[in-house]
Formats: structure tokens, C-alpha cells, sequence
């Protein structure tokens, strides 16, 4: 028996049990599945003043170690104006007073399921980065001119293979001690310039960052090779004296190359807060 969800509008406001939130490849979730328990705030942070992205999140590099860089938000400021979770400038100028050491480990697991096509990852020029391969392999180009509809094909094979991906919510905050230590900082310390830059009160300054942590994307590798092998087959009709061997081995070299680019963790912010100071009004 299925079961029918009726959404009602309260105020002119959708409820929590129907609104959605956009996760990474514009997949919409709701609210209360992909933000778990920061769902009465649509993903935004659980501390500060809450700014939700619900119309287009951003998107933050991870280093070798698939860490976010995340103090390319927490700790930098905005002007007040801005209500579109921007990337915000160093407060208080260089050099940056605020250390990777002074924010929290992540404080949430909840995890989505994530499931898209190759085609919403891969950049465009796939198609001459294979003739390209198949070039540096030995194929005159005169061949490669003649497999053309082939080749169109298999770029299209490939952009409709699957991913399965996994988004795991986390937050991440300044350290309590480190924002009574900027509260302090009127006389000295590391955080005086960037103190004095938002007593102006022109300036909000970021305290949490919320997001999804996309992981490495899976696919069949298997569906890959046989895309590939088609290909090159097809090549070898054309022209017998290619050799499949160099052939394919430079088109699986470029093919993993896309592919791994495509599918790489990142992390997707989807909500964030701003510091409001308990000592100066002017800072909220």
C-alpha cells in the first residue's frame, strides 16, 4: 500500500517534512534525511547566526589527506551585505590570525546515498583527449577522421556510466576559546587588527561551516574496458597495422585520468553561521 505525503504550507512556509535541500549533482533530498540533526536549520551550522545555501552551495578542495580546506571560510569575513555564503576575506588582513588548530573536529556522521551519471562530472573535451590518445598510440589521423561516429559512441557510453557516491554531513566551528580570545584582543594579541576590522560593524565574521563530504565516486570498470576494447576494435578494422596493444593501453591511460578527476572527494558547503559576540554588539 503506498503512502502519500500531503505538504502544508504554514505562514506561506513549506514544513520541515516536505522542504528539500540540494545536495552535490542537484540531486534534492529532504530537509530532514540529509541534515539529520541540523534540520531546523536547513544544514546551516548548529552555532551563530545560520546563513543556509538553498540556492547554490559551494564547493571546497580537500589536500592529499581528503581534509576540507576549510579555513577558506571559518575565521574570514564578509561584509553585511552578503547573504550568499561567498568565500570571505582575511580579517584583519595578512598574515592570517587564524590557525587550522583553532577549529573543532567535524561533529556530525549523518550520511546520502548518492547515485549520478559521468556525464555531470566529466568536462567536455573528453572526445578530443581520446583522438588525441589514440593519436600519440600511432593511428594517423586520417583514421581517427574516419571512426568519428565511433568514437562519438563511446563518449557517449561513457558519460551514461553510473556513480555511487557517499555524502556525509559534517560541521565544523572556531573553537569557543579561540572567539573569547578574539573578544578579548582590543589592547593585543594575535586577533587585535581583525577584532578592529569587525568593531566597525561592517564586517560578519564566519564561525561555522556545514557540509557534505562527497567521497571517491564508483563505477564498473568493467563496462570502461569494454567501451574502450569496442573502440579500438573498430580502429583495427579501419586500419589492421595499428597496434592494439599501444592503442588501448593510452586510451585506458586517459580514461582513468577523466574518470579519477571526475570522481574525486570534495566537499559541498551547504550551510553557514556567523559569530555573534556576547561582549560587543557590533559584532553579530
Amino acid at each position: 500500500m503506498k503512502r502519500h505525503i500531503v505538504c502544508v504550507l504554514v505562514a506561506g512556509v513549506l514544513v520541515s517534512s516536505c522542504a528539500t535541500v540540494t545536495l552535490p549533482v542537484n540531486r534534492k533530498v529532504p530537509v530532514k534525511q540529509a541534515c539529520g540533526p541540523l534540520a531546523d536549520r536547513k544544514c546551516a551550522p548548529s552555532v551563530g547566526v545560520p546563513l543556509p545555501l538553498t540556492q547554490q552551495y559551494k564547493t571546497i578542495e580537500v589536500d592529499a589527506t581528503g581534509t576540507p580546506l576549510l579555513m577558506s571560510y571559518l575565521g574570514t569575513m564578509v561584509d553585511l551585505r552578503n547573504r550568499r555564503g561567498e568565500f570571505g576575506a582575511i580579517c584583519g588582513g595578512n598574515p592570517n590570525p587564524f590557525k587550522a588548530t583553532d577549529r573543532t573536529a567535524s561533529l556530525f556522521t549523518n550520511t546520502v546515498e548518492l547515485t549520478y551519471t559521468l556525464e555531470q562530472k566529466i568536462d567536455a573535451g573528453i572526445k578530443a583527449d581520446l583522438t588525441e590518445a589514440m593519436v600519440a598510440a600511432g593511428v594517423p589521423i586520417s583514421i581517427t577522421d574516419r571512426v568519428q561516429a565511433e568514437l562519438d559512441a563511446s563518449v557517449s557510453q561513457l558519460k551514461k556510466q553510473v556513480v555511487n557516491a557517499t555524502a556525509t554531513l559534517n560541521e565544523y566551528q572556531l573553537k569557543p576559546t579561540v572567539l573569547s580570545e578574539l573578544d578579548g584582543s582590543e589592547e593585543r594579541g594575535r586577533f587585535k587588527k581583525c577584532l578592529s576590522d569587525l568593531m566597525t560593524g561592517k564586517w560578519r565574521l564566519y564561525q561555522g561551516v556545514s557540509g557534505f563530504y562527497v567521497s571517491d565516486g564508483r563505477l564498473d570498470s568493467t563496462t570502461t574496458s569494454t567501451i574502450i576494447a569496442n573502440l579500438v576494435a573498430r580502429v583495427k578494422l579501419v586500419d589492421p597495422s595499428v597496434d592494439t596493444f599501444k592503442v588501448t593501453a593510452s586510451l585506458n591511460k586517459t580514461v582513468t585520468q577523466k574518470v579519477k578527476t571526475a570522481v574525486r572527494p570534495y566537499f559541498v558547503v551547504v550551510g553557514v553561521s556567523f559569530y555573534r559576540s556576547p561582549r560587543h554588539s557590533m559584532i553579530s
